[in-house]
């Protein structure tokens, strides 16, 4: 009876035992169900963090594309920009290349305008000169005209002369008779013979234009 009692007893001991062993069992199972539940939560919830990174992510992206469309264009417009800074600026260029000779030519103009002054005033100036040299001219042609004037009676009346020398020569030549010669006794040892021209008759005689004289002899005293 005791070894059916001890028989007994083992076998409950050993039910006990499973008994614990299962339960032990089923709560580490439930504990991992537990977890493997929160794990599966964090998992859906990483999940829906990531998708929502995800959408964040691809919302960048297009706003990225849409930035280097923009970017791109930007550029194009840049390079367009410059291209038309260089154009302005070669425009600028020709425009002050342009202004300097136009200052050159206002300048050459100013010049040329002081240069016309100067020679009108010269001009001016000369034709004063002129006037002046053409009265002075007209003053020494007047002059010249009076003296060519008073020339010509000179030489008339140098003709005149001349033709009154030769009457005078020729009239002295049929006249030399008619000299009067006065000789008286002379004293000394010498004879003084004086010429004189009688002061009656002395000079041209305008009606025959000869000339009288008287030859004496007179003694030395």
């Amino acid at each position: 009876g005791n070894g059916a009692a001890i028989g007994s007893g083992a076998a409950s001991t050993a039910d006990d035992v499973l008994t614990v062993c299962a339960s032990a069992r089923a709560r580490r199972l439930s504990q991992r169900v537990a977890h493997l539940e929160a794990d599966l939560s964090l998992l859906h919830q990483r999940k829906a963090q990531l998708e929502r990174e995800n959408e964040v992510l691809a919302a960048a992206a297009a706003q990225r594309t849409d930035l280097e469309v923009q970017l791109k264009d930007a550029l194009a417009a840049n390079a367009s920009l410059e291209v038309q800074l260089s154009e302005i600026l070669a425009t600028n260029a020709r425009l002050e290349a342009e202004c300097s000779k136009h200052d050159e030519e206002a300048a050459r103009r100013k010049q040329w305008e002081m240069q016309q002054a100067e020679i009108a005033r010269s001009f001016g100036e000369l034709q004063g000169v002129v006037s002046l040299l053409v009265r002075r001219l007209a003053v020494i042609n007047s002059q010249h005209q009076r003296l060519a004037d008073e020339k010509g009676a000179a030489e008339a009346a140098a003709a005149a002369l001349r033709v009154e020398l030769y009457k005078w020569q020729a009239l002295r030549t049929s006249k030399v008779g008619s000299w009067t010669v006065s000789s008286a006794p002379i004293g000394g040892t010498g004879h003084n013979l004086a010429v004189s021209r009688s002061s009656a008759t002395a000079g041209r005689s305008s009606s025959s234009g000869s000339f009288s004289f008287t030859l004496r002899h007179t003694p030395n005293c």
